[in-house]
């Protein structure tokens, strides 16, 4: 991963953000391109599964799977979590937050 890059070295590019003037919008970003998922606000359980042989992942909310086959942006073992705001400020992220953030891995 770079400081100077939002895309050098990520696997899974989720990005929540304003989209085709929709705020709030759950997207993944691959090769420079935004791309929606689902717009989301509110409590919400997002789990993202990867498989590392394929180098692509999956988007689950609330139990319902929302995109899947996603290419890994870059195709590389995941070996660390990064969470990035970018022209956020306290009002527009006010109330929200991270309550869990488990990682497992299946042999």
């Amino acid at each position: 991963m770079s400081t100077s890059t939002v895309d050098s070295g990520i696997g899974v590019n989720l990005v929540w953000t304003r989209y085709n003037l929709t705020d709030q919008t759950l997207t993944y970003r691959n090769a420079g391109v935004l791309n929606q998922i689902a717009v989301i606000s509110g409590r919400r359980n997002i789990q993202v599964l990867a498989d590392m042989d394929t180098y692509t992942y999956s988007v689950t909310i609330d139990d319902i799977e929302r995109a899947t086959g996603i290419p890994f942006n870059s195709p590389k073992n995941i070996n660390t979590v990064r969470f990035m705001t970018h022209l956020l400020s306290e009002n527009n992220f006010s109330g929200r937050c991270f309550d869990n953030l488990v990682l497992t891995s299946n042999p």
